[in-house]
């Protein structure tokens, strides 16, 4: 803009005209660097950041489910030392069925 400031002078008695050039030019080069800011950023964001993201939620709700196994497995399971075979009574059973491990 420095360079052509003597060009965006072109009517001196039409102040309004070179205000609205300079506005226009600001604009539009604001524009394209929201643009590009956008162009750039947000695919990355996606291809880097949602998978880790992802990755991390679904961990973290195995980790729970597990937990929830863990303690319904020691509350209500029972391991035959004979056959190693691990039966549950009916409440424990309940509880594995309901999603939040509480009673129904």
């Amino acid at each position: 803009m420095w360079h052509y400031w003597g060009q965006l002078q072109w009517n001196v008695g039409q102040q309004s005209r070179t205000l609205y050039l300079l506005a226009a030019v600001c604009n539009v080069s604001a524009g394209f660097a929201l643009l590009v800011a956008i162009i750039l950023e947000v695919p990355g964001c996606m291809v880097l950041l949602i998978p880790q993201a992802w990755e991390k939620a679904k961990s973290q709700e195995r980790n729970a489910e597990r937990a929830r196994l863990r303690d319904i497995l020691a509350r209500y399971g029972q391991k035959d030392p004979k056959t190693g075979v691990i039966t549950i009574n009916p409440e424990g059973v309940e509880r594995l069925l309901n999603d939040s491990g509480e009673l129904s």
